[in-house]
C-alpha cells in the first residue's frame, strides 16, 4: 500500500441478521416444494415443455434469490432440498401402485419428459449452489490512490 491510498470497507452483500436469514432458507425451500409439486403433477399431465422450463429456470431462479437474500451458499441449496424431497416422494409407490413421475400413459411413454424434468431441475438446483451467495460483480475491495505526480521531482 503506497502512502495516500485508502482501503475501503468491504461491502455487505446481503444477509443481515440471523431472523432474516433464517426467513430467505425458509421461503426458499417453500419454493423448492412448491416448484417441485407443480411440475411433477405437470408432467403426467401432457405439458411436457412447461413442466421441464418449471423444473430448469424455477430452479434456477428460486436458488438464486435464496442465496442473494441470505448471502451464502446454505439459501442456494434450500429450494434444491425442498425439490428433491418432492422428486424423491413422486418416485416412490403409493398405496395405489402408482407413481407420480414415471408412468407410460396409453401408447406414449412419460419417462423422458420425467427424465427431462429430473435432470433439468437437478442443473437448475445445482448452479446457484455452485454460484454461491456472491453478486454478479463483487469488488472486495475499493482502492483510492491519491493522485500520480505529472513530473515527479528530480532526485539526487
Amino acid at each position: 500500500m503506497q502512502p495516500g491510498e485508502q482501503v475501503a470497507a468491504p461491502a455487505d452483500h446481503g444477509g443481515g441478521s440471523i431472523l432474516f436469514r433464517g426467513a430467505g432458507v425458509a421461503v426458499g425451500f417453500g419454493l423448492g416444494v412448491l416448484l417441485g409439486l407443480i411440475g411433477a403433477f405437470l408432467v403426467p399431465s401432457g405439458l411436457t415443455g412447461i413442466s421441464i422450463a418449471i423444473a430448469l429456470v424455477g430452479n434456477l431462479l428460486a436458488g438464486r434469490l435464496a442465496s442473494l437474500s441470505t448471502g451464502s451458499r446454505l439459501g442456494a441449496f434450500a429450494p434444491a432440498l425442498g425439490w428433491f424431497l418432492v422428486l424423491v416422494w413422486g418416485m416412490v409407490h403409493g398405496p395405489g401402485g402408482s407413481l407420480v413421475l414415471a408412468y407410460p400413459v396409453g401408447d406414449g411413454n412419460l419417462l423422458g419428459v420425467a427424465w427431462g424434468f429430473m435432470l433439468g431441475g437437478a442443473v437448475g438446483a445445482l448452479l446457484p449452489i455452485l454460484w454461491g451467495g456472491r453478486p454478479i460483480r463483487r469488488p472486495d475491495r475499493v482502492r483510492i490512490a491519491a493522485p500520480a505526480q505529472v513530473n515527479p521531482p528530480p532526485g539526487p
